[in-house]
């Protein structure tokens, strides 16, 4: 049996194409699970978004103090609290005054010495002109 050259072009031409359509179709569905397999990823990582978020809802309802130090800890954050009694504050040397918060005062201000304006009533007297002569 004789191919004619023209069904052997056929042959090529349609082996060819049947080639190229099986790759298409392939990279077609590889982008389809692609896809699906990003939703899903998606979809896991809000699920696990909302559940955490749950979490730290009760914690802050429960005021979990533990549960914010682990949390921070799991994300490498390290937690320093300091209290009201760790602040070093300098103490004054010899001679200089202190205040009550243990701070000196700055230099050159003094206490404030007060004023009269008006003197009181009592001191007030009457003026010889005003008085009536008699």
């Amino acid at each position: 049996m004789c191919i004619s050259p023209d069904l052997g072009d056929y042959q090529d031409w349609y082996f060819d194409l049947k080639q190229k359509a099986e790759k298409d179709l392939a990279k077609l569905a590889t982008m389809e699970v692609e896809e699906k397999w990003r939703e899903w990823k998606e979809e896991q990582i809000n699920h696990r978004a909302a559940e955490q978020e749950a979490e730290i809802t009760i914690a802050v309802r429960n005021q979990n103090g533990p549960y914010f130090i682990s949390a921070a800890m799991s994300l490498g954050i390290n937690a320093v609290f300091k209290g009201p009694f760790d602040v070093v504050q300098a103490n004054p040397s010899v001679g200089q005054k202190c205040m009550a918060s243990g701070l000196t005062p700055l230099p050159g201000s003094s206490t404030p010495t007060p004023t009269r304006t008006n003197p009181p009533r009592a001191a007030k007297r009457p003026s010889p002109s005003s008085t009536p002569h008699g």
